[in-house]
């Protein structure tokens, strides 16, 4: 089932590998917008309770903030699986704060050109 899902989530920009068990890395590619949000939630949801992940944003090219703000939502639901972003904006990491998602280490996750 997460195989079927990773092709369709590689489709949108979204590339997935597991690291370990339990651990998975997804990496977003191009621009990252509502279609990859949905992506990444259709594997969160395949995933078993517990599972670790990495999302890496640091080859997104464009940001919608409409995703930004989804991406709150998948915080709430995300299934017992405990998320680790890189690569988000300081920008970024502050709307999520605003809209109630917490990230464990934000100032190791922020891109190199953010200001």
């Amino acid at each position: 089932m997460i195989a079927a899902r990773a092709k369709r989530a590689e489709a949108f920009g979204v590339l997935q590998s597991t690291q370990l068990p339990g651990e998975f890395l997804l990496s977003v590619r191009g621009d990252f917008g509502a279609a990859e949000v949905q992506s990444i939630r259709d594997v969160l949801h395949a995933l078993n309770p517990g599972a670790r992940v990495f999302l890496d944003l640091s080859r997104a090219e464009r940001m919608e903030e409409s995703a930004i703000a989804c991406m709150a939502e998948l915080f709430e639901e995300r299934n017992g699986a405990a998320i680790r972003i890189h690569g988000l904006s300081r920008h970024h990491a502050r709307i999520l704060a605003y809209l109630g998602a917490h990230l464990s280490e934000p100032a190791a996750s922020q891109r190199a050109d953010d200001s």
